[in-house]
């Protein structure tokens, strides 16, 4: 995972007014089980493009394993109402009801 996260990074350099590298360097970190370091990647893509479906969702998804449920909702929320049909808002749906279903605790 070394090597994509050095490719990622790479790509984020070369392109640094898009969020587009740093939602998969999100889930790089994720995978890993580091959830601060996703946070701020998927963060720093919601910075970048506030619209951004995908972005909202990564991030509404790492707060639930940060227990940071109240925040999480909000996020998964905001990917909703970006893009209401796109698979990222398909997504957050998925993780709300996980979550009313006590998924996350």
């Amino acid at each position: 995972m070394k090597e994509a996260e050095e490719v990622f990074n790479g790509v984020a350099a070369l392109i640094p007014h898009s969020e587009v590298p740093h939602i998969p360097l999100g889930h790089i970190y994720f995978a890993q089980g580091h959830f601060n370091p996703a946070l701020k990647a998927n963060q720093k893509a919601v910075e970048l493009n506030p619209n951004s479906a995908a972005a909202h969702a990564a991030v509404g998804e790492i707060l639930f394993f940060l227990n940071q449920n109240d925040k999480a909702i909000a996020a998964l929320d905001k990917a909703i109402a970006c893009e209401p049909d796109s698979p990222a808002a398909s997504f957050a749906k998925a993780l709300k009801e996980a979550h009313g279903v006590g998924v996350f605790g």
